[in-house]
């Protein structure tokens, strides 16, 4: 089942135990193949769209840096700040949400 942007935004806000830097992949709703992030940062949650590049084979927040699988894109915003792409948004991807207590 696809969880929409409510949905998530909803869950992460109400959970008591959801730190900021918690984060939520999913399929968008509307553009069925496509992924966004659901990141919980300074008591919002911010929804930041992953593009997929068809030509290049490849997936980016922001064309400057680009990744051949969301994994790895992922795996790089665990490890460098996502201010890299959005100045305002001074945190990593720490705790993916599937992997918080009760959740």
């Amino acid at each position: 089942a696809v969880v929409s942007t409510q949905s998530t935004g909803r869950m992460m806000l109400e959970a008591a135990n959801v730190p900021d830097g918690c984060y939520l992949v999913r399929e968008s709703k509307n553009r069925l193949g496509q992924f966004s992030i659901d990141l919980k940062f300074n008591l919002t949650v911010k929804h930041i769209k992953i593009v997929y590049n068809e030509g290049l084979r490849t997936y980016y927040l922001a064309p400057s840096k680009t990744f051949p699988s969301i994994s790895e894109l992922i795996t790089h915003y665990q490890r460098c700040s996502l201010s890299s792409v959005f100045r305002d948004l001074d945190t990593k991807l720490l705790v993916p949400y599937r992997c918080l207590p009760g959740s």
